[in-house]
């Protein structure tokens, strides 16, 4: 497993990274990873996309989920096959968001690995047709030092951590979905549940800031240039629903009026 990993995932990214340093000016290592986060994460679009509208879908169609659990909540069986039956119909795949970090999840896990370990003399790993510089240059935007942990790195780490957070929490508070929600469930949980999501929209950017500060600032790079990859992608998918609410809605009907 440990040499299908390496040959898949960790040699292409690793091969990808020496690859640009070797032809940016300067062999900049912060330019490099910040266009190989960047690339990454623009293969990784069209699947997040699919997940958030897929999320987005599931909150619309939840009084019929809560209908069907409730009519066949003595047969799970069936009450399984109705769900799946309603997935189909609006042609919805409840467990895309799972798959998305299924797969990009051992691609963040190398390119962590490569930055820790990353050593453009040794040659190891490297393809035969890639050339490498015998030497990099460390030192982003002149001060710093991306071998060592950085406390400006750690905190722009955080602040995107926390804008991500807001954004995703005003698409999730959207009063169409909160109308949706109280039909079918108590304020009270409901509102337990806000209160946790507000909570750790403070929690995760505190979280992120002492983990991204206490790595080498390379690492911490590569998760600012990700997470500020994420709110620009945030903002254009509620652009999106903003100006087209039909985008999420139902494909077709449900059919089986029982």
């Amino acid at each position: 497993m440990s040499h299908f990993y390496h040959i898949i995932i960790y040699n292409p990214l690793l091969n990808a990274l020496i690859f640009l340093i070797s032809v940016l000016p300067g062999h900049s290592l912060g330019m490099a990873i910040i266009i190989l986060t960047i690339i990454i994460r623009l293969i990784f679009s069209p699947l997040y996309h699919k997940s958030i509208m897929a999320q987005e879908a599931m909150k619309q169609i939840q009084p019929k989920i809560k209908e069907i659990q409730k009519k066949y909540k003595n047969n799970r069986k069936q009450q399984g096959e109705k769900l799946m039956e309603l997935y189909r119909q609006y042609k919805i795949n409840p467990f895309s968001s799972f798959l998305y970090m299924l797969i990009q999840l051992p691609v963040l896990i190398a390119l962590y690995q490569i930055l820790i370990h990353l050593n453009v003399g040794s040659g190891v790993g490297i393809y035969s047709f890639i050339h490498y510089p015998l030497t990099m240059t460390t030192i982003f935007l002149g001060f710093i030092n991306l071998n060592q942990k950085s406390i400006l790195i750690g905190l722009l780490a955080g602040f995107f951590q926390f804008c991500q957070g807001k954004i995703m929490e005003a698409r999730q508070n959207h009063k169409s979905d909160a109308e949706a929600f109280n039909k079918y469930s108590k304020k009270e949980p409901q509102q337990v549940m806000m209160n946790f999501t507000r909570q750790m929209n403070y929690i995760m950017p505190l979280i992120t800031f002492l983990i991204a500060w206490r790595l080498p600032a390379g690492v911490g790079l590569f998760w600012t240039t990700m997470t500020l990859f994420s709110v620009f992608q945030e903002l254009w998918i509620n652009r999106q629903l903003k100006l087209n609410s039909k985008l999420v809605q139902p494909s077709m009907e449900m059919t089986d009026k029982k």
